[in-house]
This record gives structure tokens, C-alpha cells and sequence, in this order.
């Protein structure tokens, strides 16, 4: 028997064991295969779910709320003031006239500011109103000026007229006298002559009549001459001395002129003072407004410093009816807020009310005049009944405010009442729990599952299937939406979902 060399038998048992390696992991990755979905199902989220049932839904709406007075009373004050003291608690039973608080005896802050708005208002309408009453007198000054500078132009034209008139006169004098002068100048020339002719012939007035008679006409002649002269003279002295008496006196021209000038100033400034006047009397009808609004601002705000003055005048708060104290908002030693309820009193005998917030849906299947019953007041005498459905301001998309009429001699304001109303049956085809329903901005959902095959098993994923809610009891809620009475709903899970997540049913 031939033996097997050392160095093969190593080569052999080194293929045995790379042969025995891929053997176990062949065998391990085949397990692994066929376990792989069962590992996996165990890694995903767990949900339980159903089918949608046909069922009957007995709805009945169930709430709860604080039982107010159907008609209170705020006790405020339109002035800010300091509290005293406070008469009365939460819970106090109080009759009409009754005290609720003193207040302390000083002005309140607004009737400081009332007292400094009037003030003010008063500056204001005394200033407009000894504006109103002065009277402008520089118009009425400036036409008569205007119309004496006509007047003295006139007269100035007057004055240079009558000058020159009588300058002409003492001209005319001049002229006359000067005129007489020539002539006894000639007459005196010609006598002269005559005496040298006639004393040529004979020299000897004795003898020569003619010569003699040339003397006495030569010295009459002469005489008349002088006195000519002196007449002459006096007329230019008068004409002198009337000249320098009116020295002053403009002439007809510059009068003309200045009277022309004084004319068209006087009518210009009567045209102005016209368009002045009708201004005037449109700033008068203005002011007259402006005073009239002024006066009627005056007069309210006087009447508010008296109200004020008025309210300040008394320190105590009193109730103006009877009821049950409710709510205390101040404090001895507390500033009040103007018209701030500072006490509120729920009135006795005008009855009670409550309010509850329920979903649009629900509020749907209610009308007013449904009796509710009261659930947490055993043996007592309440009951309520549905007055009124409205908008709850706060979501008027999505809620609704429910108002009660509550009676029975066991009903106390602040009162917690817990109810339940409404009791329609009905039969639906698609019935699910309520807890499976949820809402998002779109509305209402559930998560159904999606189930796909494989040769290793089915896989589950989510998916999201749109509802609305017909109705709903304490446990379930009717639907209607994307879905059937085939789909299988997801009703609990062990984590918070997502559409396509994968997930595991439970067992």
C-alpha cells in the first residue's frame, strides 16, 4: 500500500475545511431566508385592528358647566379712585341700596383732567371772544385819510385856480398902468418936440403963443408922465406882494396832477376795502361757527367737571339691586379702572343659565326646547333645558356654545353641572370606535391597513382613509367617507403612525 505523501494530505484537509465552511454558511443564509419576514414582523410596529360593523348608534351628547345667574350686574365707576374699604365677599347675599365699598374722599384723575380740559377750553373761547369784539378801526382811518387828501387836492386846485386868476388881474393892472405910461411918454416926446420947433421960430414965449403953449402941454405932459409912473409902480408892488403873500400856492398843474393822484388812491382803497369787507364777512360767518362749536365744547366740558364734581362728592358704592355677590375685583388701598367692573352680582330672581362648548357635528343632531339631564346631582330637584345653539367665538368653524335654562330650588350660582342630552337611535352600516377617529386640517381620518403578497408572506402598511362622523355614543361613531365595510381599520398601535409605515397585526 502506497503512502500518502505528508505535504498532500495537508492540501486535502485544507480543502475539507473551505468545503465544510461554505457548507454551514450555504445552511445558515438558507435559514435566514426563510426566517427573514418572521424577524422583520417582529422589528414593526404592532396594531390592532377591525372591520367596520353595522350597528345602531344611540347618540347622546354628554358635557358639563358653571351655572351662572340669566342676568348679572357689573358695578363699575367712570372715574379712577382709591378703594377705602370693601363691604362684601364672594358669596355675600346683598339687598338693593346696600354698600359694597367706600371709596376715599379726594378728585378722581379724571375730574383733575375734565377740570384742566375745561380750563383750557375756556383760554381758548375768552381769547376768540375778545378777538371778535375788538373793533379794526385802521380801515375806516386809511379812507378817511384818503378822502381828505381828495378833499385838500380839490382845494389846493381850487386855491391855484383863484391865484392864478387874481395874479392875472394884478397883471392886467400892470399892464394897464404900463400902457398909460407909454402914452404920456409919447405924449410927453411929442410936446417936446413942439417946444424945440416953436423955439426955433421964436423963442420968446411972450411973443410966441404957440411956443408958450407947448410949455404948458410939455409940463402937463411931464406930470403925467410921473404920475403914470407911480401908478405903474403900485401895481407891481401890489402884484409883488401878492405873489409873496401865496407864495406857497401850487401851480393849477401840480394841483391837477396831485388831485388825479388822490382820486385813483381813494378809489383803489375803497376797492380794496370792498374785497377787505367781504373777506371779512366770510372770516366773520367762520368765526361765528368756530365760536358756536367753541361754546357748545365749553359747555360740555363744564357739565363734565359738574358730573365728575358730582360723583366725587360721594364716597360710598352702593348696589342698585338684589342678588348674590359673584365676583370681588378690588381691594382696600386698589386704584379703580374707569368702567372696569370692580364687583359683579349675580341679580336674584331673574333665573339661571348655563353654557357648555360641544362640536359643530354634535350640535347638529340637538334643537332647542330638548330637555338634558343632570348626571352628577343625584336627588336634587334640576333640571335643564336647551334655549339657544350659536358660534362659539373662539372656533366658530369647528364649535358650538350650547346655553341652558337651568331651574330647581337646589340650583346655586357657580354651581358645576355635568349633563347629558340628545337620544336618537339610528342604524348605520359602517360603525367603528370613536377612539379610532382622528382629525387633522383636513378633517376626519382612519388608518386602515394595506395588505400586499409575497412568496415569503403578506406585508401590512397604512394608509389614511377620510371619514365624517354621522353620529356617535359614548363608544362608537358612525362614518361615511373612502372606505367600505371590506377595510380592515386600525384601531390601537404601539407607536404613533404614518401613512406607509409598515406594520405587524396583532395576534
Amino acid at each position: 500500500m502506497t503512502k500518502t505523501p505528508a505535504y498532500l494530505r495537508k492540501v486535502k484537509g485544507k480543502r475539507d475545511w473551505v468545503k465544510n465552511a461554505i457548507i454551514v454558511f450555504l445552511v445558515v443564509l438558507l435559514i435566514l431566508t426563510f426566517f427573514s419576514n418572521t424577524i422583520m414582523n417582529y422589528s414593526l410596529p404592532e396594531v390592532a385592528a377591525q372591520y367596520p360593523t353595522s350597528t345602531t348608534i344611540v347618540t347622546k351628547i354628554r358635557g358639563n358647566g358653571t351655572v351662572e345667574a340669566a342676568q348679572s350686574y357689573n358695578v363699575s365707576i367712570s372715574e379712577t379712585r382709591t378703594v377705602s374699604a370693601v363691604h362684601v365677599k364672594v358669596g355675600d347675599e346683598v339687598a338693593a341700596g346696600d354698600a359694597l365699598l367706600t371709596l376715599e374722599e379726594s378728585d378722581s384723575e379724571e375730574l383733575l383732567t375734565a377740570r384742566a380740559e375745561y380750563n383750557a377750553l375756556k383760554l381758548e373761547y375768552d381769547k376768540m371772544m375778545l378777538e371778535s369784539g375788538s373793533q379794526n378801526n385802521s380801515d375806516a382811518e386809511k379812507l378817511s385819510q384818503a378822502e381828505a387828501a381828495v378833499s385838500q387836492a380839490e382845494a389846493d386846485l381850487s386855491d391855484a385856480k383863484n391865484y392864478e386868476s387874481a395874479l392875472a388881474g394884478y397883471r392886467d393892472d400892470e399892464a394897464y398902468y404900463q400902457e398909460i405910461l407909454d402914452e404920456a411918454k409919447k405924449d410927453l416926446e411929442y410936446w417936446n418936440s413942439q417946444v424945440t420947433f416953436e423955439s426955433n421960430i421964436d423963442p420968446d414965449p411972450a411973443t410966441n403963443l404957440d411956443l408958450a403953449e407947448a410949455y404948458s402941454s410939455q409940463a402937463n405932459a411931464q406930470a403925467a408922465v410921473g404920475y403914470a409912473q407911480i401908478d405903474l409902480e403900485a401895481a407891481q408892488s401890489a402884484t409883488a406882494s401878492y405873489q409873496a403873500e401865496h407864495s406857497g400856492v401850487m401851480s393849477v398843474e401840480s394841483a391837477q396832477s396831485a388831485l388825479t393822484a388822490a382820486q385813483n388812491a381813494l378809489s383803489d382803497l375803497k376797492a380794496a376795502q370792498a374785497d377787505a369787507a367781504a373777506q371779512q364777512s366770510y372770516d366773520a360767518s367762520v368765526a361765528e361757527l368756530d365760536r358756536a362749536a367753541k361754546e357748545a365744547e365749553l359747555s360740555a366740558a363744564e357739565q363734565k367737571v359738574q358730573s365728575l364734581e358730582a360723583k366725587a362728592a360721594k364716597s360710598e358704592v352702593l348696589t342698585s339691586y338684589a342678588g348674590v355677590v359673584s365676583e370681588v375685583n378690588v381691594a382696600a388701598g386698589n386704584r379703580t379702572v374707569a368702567d372696569e367692573p370692580m364687583i359683579v352680582i349675580e341679580i336674584a330672581g331673574k333665573g339661571y343659565t348655563m353654557k357648555s362648548t360641544v362640536t359643530k357635528e354634535q350640535a347638529r343632531m340637538l334643537t332647542p326646547g330638548t330637555n338634558a339631564e343632570v348626571t352628577n346631582q343625584y336627588g336634587s330637584d334640576i333640571s335643564m333645558v336647551l334655549t339657544n345653539v350659536q358660534a362659539d367665538p373662539s372656533d366658530p368653524s369647528g364649535s358650538r356654545v350650547l346655553s341652558f335654562q337651568v331651574t330647581g330650588e337646589d340650583v346655586v350660582v357657580g354651581m358645576q353641572l355635568s349633563y347629558s342630552i340628545g337620544n336618537k337611535n339610528a342604524s348605520y352600516d359602517l360603525v367603528l370606535p370613536s377612539s379610532c377617529i382622528h382629525t387633522d386640517s383636513d378633517g376626519s381620518f382612519v388608518y386602515g391597513v394595506s395588505v400586499k403578497s409575497s412568496p415569503l408572506g403578506n406585508r401590512y402598511s397604512v394608509k389614511k382613509c377620510k371619514v365624517e362622523v354621522l353620529a356617535s355614543d359614548d363608544v362608537n361613531s358612525a362614518v361615511s367617507g373612502t372606505l367600505s365595510s371590506t377595510d380592515f381599520i386600525i384601531t390601537t398601535s404601539t407607536v404613533p403612525l404614518q401613512v406607509g409605515d409598515r406594520v405587524r397585526i396583532a395576534e
